[in-house]
Order: C-alpha cells, then structure tokens, then sequence
C-alpha cells in the first residue's frame, strides 16, 4: 500500500528535505544571479577594449598608408632625378 501511495502524488507521506537542504538550493539561486549580475560589466569591459584595439589598428594602418605612399614618392622623386642626371652626362664611349 505505501508502495502503490508513493505514485499518486500525495505529498503529505514524504519526507520534509532537511533545512540545510532548501538554503542550498536558495543559495544556488542566488549565486547564479550574481555569476549574471558580474558577466554584464565584464562583457562590456571586454567590448571597449575589442572596440579599441580595433580603432588602434585601423588608425596605425592609415598612418602605415601614409608612410609608404610618401617614401614610395620619394624613391620615385629619386630615379626621376637620377635619370635626368644621367640623361645629361656626357656620354664617355
């Protein structure tokens, strides 16, 4: 009879769980709305930084632009100059 009792959902024959038991459970709530409560700054420390690691490189990309167009100017600036001069020497055959 306990046996066929303990299927039919009747609550009032089983045992309460201990004390220690029901606070770990309210413990466990409370620990995973912390672990929540502490992901949303850490999110959104890592999202600044992703952010301007981004803007970081982007920027010193541009200035690497920069740099070489001007040197590859220069270099050009000197085999025009260095062809002239040649251009103007007088041949020596």
């Amino acid at each position: 009879m306990l046996f066929m009792n303990s299927f039919k959902g009747n609550t009032a024959h089983q045992p309460k769980p201990p004390e220690s038991q029901a606070r770990r459970f309210r413990l466990v709530r409370y620990f995973t709305w912390t672990g929540l409560v502490m992901l949303v700054p850490v999110v959104l420390t890592l999202t600044y930084f992703l952010v301007q690691q981004g803007n970081f490189f982007l920027q010193h990309t541009q200035e690497d632009k920069e740099y070489f167009k001007k040197m590859q100017e220069s270099l050009a600036q000197q085999q025009d100059d260095a062809a002239r001069r040649d251009r103007r020497a007088p041949q020596a055959f």
